[in-house]
């Protein structure tokens, strides 16, 4: 079971991050029937294997973080999706899914896998005034702004409407961003690895 970690990070928010190794079918088996018939709905939307597989890694990452298994993800009108109960964000990428809850308040998060795909198309997510030259900066960047957009759902943010403070030397830390639109800021914490940049709000 490649759950790689559950983390209480503040005021009880969870954030899980599981490493995608299993095949659709291993994942089905690893779950309860009641939690099978709760995933399925979300499951059947998808012809792809690898959406499949991604949104039953997501189904599975919730009954642990919850240890409930009759978890049900819905969606807002803006795309965002609901758990009952919880505030709630969820990622997913090659090999990575990552959750984050909260009973308390809005959370997001967004995770993408290490590549340098990011530098390609980086003149579409950059402003010309955030000094991210770096390809993990660039990867940080990306996530962060996702994260950002996830947080103000509702405002539906492109990229030029937010902007990054500077980045630090570190590969895990705190970065500003200025919603330009609402003239609001939010402190992102960010990780990058090897494997993946990782972005949440708690």
């Amino acid at each position: 079971m490649p759950l790689l970690k559950i983390d209480t990070i503040a005021n009880g928010t969870l954030l899980g991050l599981w490493r995608i190794a299993e095949t659709e079918q291993e994942l089905l088996d690893g779950m309860t029937p009641e939690a099978r018939i709760a995933a399925m709905p979300s499951i059947d939307r998808y012809h792809s294997k690898a959406r499949r597989t991604e949104t039953l890694a997501v189904y599975t990452l919730l009954q642990m973080m919850t240890r409930r298994d009759d978890i049900v993800i819905e969606h807002n009108a803006d795309g965002k999706p609901m758990v009952e109960g919880w505030h709630v964000s969820i990622s997913h990428t090659r090999g990575y899914a990552a959750v984050i809850l909260s009973k308390q308040h809005e959370v997001a998060v967004d995770i993408e896998y290490t590549s340098e795909r990011v530098s390609k198309i980086a003149d579409r997510f950059i402003r010309n005034d955030e000094d991210v030259d770096r390809l993990w900066q660039q990867l940080v960047c990306w996530c962060v702004k996702e994260t950002v957009y996830k947080y103000f759902s509702e405002h539906h943010l492109a990229s030029d409407d937010m902007r990054l403070h500077a980045l630090g030397a570190e590969s895990r830390g705190l970065v500003a961003v200025d919603n330009i639109k609402s003239d609001a800021k939010v402190d992102v914490a960010y990780i990058v690895t090897a494997d993946y940049a990782l972005a949440y709000i708690a």
